[in-house]
């Protein structure tokens, strides 16, 4: 007969009388469900295997897995509080989080943001603020990728401006046009031509995220 050892105590036993494959005993099984909670920091049974979250935490009861939302929530929290995601040093490791209403309620978030336009993405309106209904929509790549802070280890200062020779090119793409700005002298003078000439395109749509601060 076949011996196998209980993932949480160790203990060999025959696999014929493991408790839900892997355990030798219901008591084993429970321990091991039960697990630090990465938000609240108290050791309780995870909302399911693969959460990060207690139950209390992160209730996922009574969720309609088949919701054309549901992944993208999930994608949401998790790149909060699962150092494993890839994409977690951008959101949780820089104190991202997602308001209490939105964790305990999908129902909530869901009708908090309405229906998702055709290939809209969620969207932070402020990058250095939390995941909440004033602070979120459902934005285009286009607005998605105006709304963006700057990259890891860039050396510019100002969005759409770089140095060439003894002075700032100014550059701005816009959908599938590029726009040259000319060349200033100064950083200030080639951010603000890119923050004129955004707010041209864009009109009473230009938000204050997608400029450039002095």
């Amino acid at each position: 007969m076949k011996t196998t050892y209980c993932k949480t105590c160790n203990k060999g036993f025959l696999y014929q009388d493991s408790y839900r494959r892997y355990y030798c005993s219901e008591r084993c099984f429970n321990q091991q469900r039960k697990r630090a909670c990465l938000r609240c920091g108290e050791h309780n049974f995870l909302a399911n295997k693969n959460s990060p979250l207690c139950k209390k935490c992160f209730p996922l009861n009574n969720i309609d897995e088949k919701h054309p939302l549901y992944k993208i929530y999930l994608s949401m929290v998790y790149r909060c509080y699962n150092p494993k995601r890839n994409n977690y040093q951008h959101y949780g490791g820089k104190g991202i989080a997602v308001c209490e209403r939105w964790l305990q309620n999908f129902q909530d978030f869901c009708k908090d943001l309405g229906e998702r336009g055709h290939e809209l993405t969620l969207d932070r309106i402020d990058n250095s603020k939390n995941y909440c209904p004033e602070n979120c929509r459902w934005a285009t790549v286009q607005e998605q990728r105006l709304n963006r802070g700057r990259f890891k280890g860039t050396k510019r200062k100002y969005k759409g401006v770089h140095r060439h020779g003894s002075g700032f090119v100014t550059t701005l793409r816009f959908n599938t046009e590029n726009f040259y700005l000319g060349t200033f002298k100064t950083e200030i003078e080639a951010a603000t031509a890119y923050n004129n000439k955004l707010k041209e395109l864009l009109g009473d749509k230009c938000l204050d995220s997608y400029l450039n601060k002095f």
